[in-house]
């Protein structure tokens, strides 16, 4: 992967990884380490917020994956209807 979009509900972390202002507050070092983590792991990274109601299908694939044994799930065809929102 060369070009990463990261999406979180949550705003004020989204605004603190687009800034640097937030370098001298006490979670600094935990935002630097994911500046340099994406910095060095890819071409660009972006970081977005998106309201926790456009997550719904993250959040059915999440629900899903958590009543899932352990293992890799692999799907060629279309998603479980579990999945579907």
């Amino acid at each position: 992967m060369k070009n990463v979009e990261v999406e979180s509900n949550c705003q004020t972390l989204i605004k603190a990884l687009q800034s640097s202002v937030y370098d001298r507050a006490p979670e600094g070092i935990l935002l630097r380490e994911i500046w340099d983590f994406a910095r060095l792991s890819f071409s660009a990274c972006t970081f977005y917020f998106a309201p926790k109601a456009c997550n719904n299908l993250v959040h059915a694939l999440a629900a899903f994956g958590a009543s899932q044994q352990a293992g890799l799930h692999l799907w060629l065809e279309d998603l479980p209807d579990k999945v579907l929102v």
